[in-house]
């Protein structure tokens, strides 16, 4: 009995040191838990301040922003101006064309001694034609038009307004196509470029105009008259011989005569020549507030 005391007693004794080294271990994790426990709070705090800041920023911003790069509804600021640019650019140049002989202004060519014939108003027109010279064409007029077309859209529809919202890259070479019909004049205009933002890029495609014009019409009757001067002499002598149904009118008004009744289907059209600067007036022209048709002949 009493050995079996002693033995209980020397356990008792070899426990306290690790109860004692448990206790202290006890107080220790204690301590340090509520300090990490604090550490923790203030990350979380600071965690949402940071994602409330963030989402703040995003919602300011949310026109700009996007993650996934940009979409075409953003896009289409650039369309619109592009469109309106190539519009403008088709407008001029018609009107270039029609106050010109179907020709573009060219300082090399206009500086030539007779290229020009000079108009009533002070103004100068190409010449297509003189008597026993040479007929000048523009060739195929669309082609004209288009190679004409892709140059000035290059340089002036320029997207510089718009870099600080997109990178525009040039991947093929702007492509214009001309469709003459009846009376109007169709236009698509590949600009062969790409927007890109980020990771996401769109193509800007093509773009299609109609515009109501038979400049196309009016300049085949100036080519054909060109080309009966050239071949039977002073236009004034030979305006019978125009067998395509225009209603010719020279200097003299008892030369005037009327072939057919409809200008081979251009309603109302004539051909005024005083003093070789011809205009080719019709109704549609009119209707459609057109500008008239001139060209040079001698």
């Amino acid at each position: 009995m009493r050995l079996l005391r002693r033995k209980l007693t020397e356990i008792k004794m070899l426990n306290k040191p690790f109860k004692k080294a448990f206790a202290e271990r006890e107080i220790f994790l204690g301590k340090n838990f509520h300090e990490k426990k604090g550490q923790v709070t203030v990350f979380i705090i600071v965690g949402i301040l940071i994602v409330i800041i963030a989402g703040g920023l995003i919602f300011v911003n949310r026109d700009r922003i996007s993650f996934r790069g940009f979409t075409s509804t953003q896009v289409e600021p650039v369309r619109e101006y592009i469109r309106e640019c190539i519009n403008n650019i088709v407008k001029e140049d018609l009107l270039e064309l029609r106050k010109n002989g179907g020709f573009f202004y060219d300082p090399i060519v206009d500086a030539l001694p007779n290229r020009n014939v000079v108009c009533s108003d002070g103004t100068t027109t190409r010449l297509h034609a003189q008597s026993g010279g040479l007929v000048y064409t523009n060739g195929d007029l669309d082609s004209y038009i288009e190679d004409r077309l892709e140059t000035r859209i290059d340089e002036m529809c320029s997207l510089s307004s718009f870099d600080d919202q997109f990178n525009f890259n040039s991947i093929r070479d702007i492509d214009v196509d001309v469709f003459f019909r009846d009376l109007n004049i169709d236009i698509s205009v590949d600009m062969g470029v790409v927007a890109s933002k980020g990771v996401s890029s769109l193509d800007l495609g093509r773009f299609d105009l109609s515009v109501n014009d038979d400049i196309n019409r009016l300049n085949a009757v100036a080519e054909e008259a060109a080309e009966m001067v050239y071949l039977h002499g002073n236009f004034e002598d030979r305006v019978n011989e125009i067998n395509d149904g225009v209603f010719v009118s020279g200097v003299d008004k008892n030369s005037r005569k009327i072939l057919g009744d409809d200008c081979s289907n251009r309603p109302n059209c004539y051909i005024s020549c005083p003093s070789g600067c011809c205009i080719i007036k019709n109704k549609f022209a009119e209707e459609n507030d057109l500008q008239e048709f001139r060209f040079g002949l001698r």
